[in-house]
């Protein structure tokens, strides 16, 4: 099994925190019960598992056992472990392909605002190198307790975007751009058909969510999740590889020759009356 590997500032933090009540409902609080059946949840003692209905992979097209880490900018949970999580993508195997995914259910509130900022950077080819400091822009250090939450507007989105020598113009431009906007909607529309309920989660391989569950040690989430990520890569490797169809040999029979129908023979003269 993999293990997350904690550098000293994590465990120093993490030896005071646990979680519970850290994880943040999609709807912050404000979802409504529906008749909806869940599907089956299997609980262990430190992580909860629950199967995704109708499995699909948030990348259909990539062959690798997809890890999706689902996180906000708002969540004091995500920005704590952010730095684990990395670890542990790190240490997976060249099948494995680990994700970051910003969470989004409404893409008019604060989830939608900085999902959108998440994407601007994606395409600008910034957002590996500046995630760090958008967390610390949005909430400042971890553990440093909940203030008002940051790069709410457009404005404000710029004025971080210059600070870190991002061109502002182009940041503008792909910011309100068709592009983000459709992988905002396709974002929010894929959470909500595998009925994502917090973060931080994990979803593995578009089959299973994994979230945390009750007050436990957040190694054992991560762990649990890259657990479940290396058992899709060994049952792929265990699979039968599909037959490709086999070529039909050419054959070997040489046509018959069809002989000409002979033509009719001409009607015989009429004897002489």
């Amino acid at each position: 099994m993999l293990k997350v590997r904690l550098s000293a500032i994590v465990i120093a933090v993490l030896a005071v925190i646990f979680v519970g009540g850290e994880n943040f409902a999609l709807a912050q609080g404000q979802a409504t019960t529906t008749d909806k059946v869940d599907p089956p949840v299997k609980s262990g003692p430190y992580r909860a598992v629950k199967d995704i209905a109708k499995p699909q992979k948030w990348d259909s097209a990539d062959q690798k056992v997809e890890l999706l880490y689902l996180f906000w900018y708002g969540c004091p949970t995500c920005q704590m472990i952010d730095e684990m999580v990395s670890e542990m993508g790190a240490t997976l195997p060249p099948g494995i392909r680990l994700t970051k995914l910003p969470a989004v259910f409404d893409v008019n509130n604060e989830w939608g605002v900085h999902a959108k900022l998440f994407w601007a950077l994606e395409n600008l080819g910034l957002e590996k190198d500046l995630h760090t400091k958008v967390f610390l822009a949005v909430q400042g250090a971890p553990g440093g307790g909940h203030g008002p939450l940051q790069l709410l507007s457009i404005d404000s989105q710029k004025t971080f975007a210059k600070a870190n020598k991002v061109n502002v113009k182009d940041f503008e431009a792909t910011l309100n751009s068709p592009l983000v906007e459709n992988q905002l909607r396709k974002t929010a529309s894929y959470l909500e058909a595998v009925d994502l309920g917090s973060v931080p989660s994990f979803i593995v391989n578009g089959k299973y969510i994994v979230s945390i569950e009750g007050r436990r040690p957040i190694t054992d989430f991560i762990n649990e999740a890259a657990r479940l990520a290396q058992k899709e890569l060994d049952e792929a490797a265990k699979a039968p590889a599909a037959k490709a169809p086999e070529a039909k040999a050419p054959s070997t029979k040489v046509p018959e020759t069809q002989t000409p129908a002979a033509p009719a023979p001409s009607p015989a003269p009429n004897p002489a009356q």
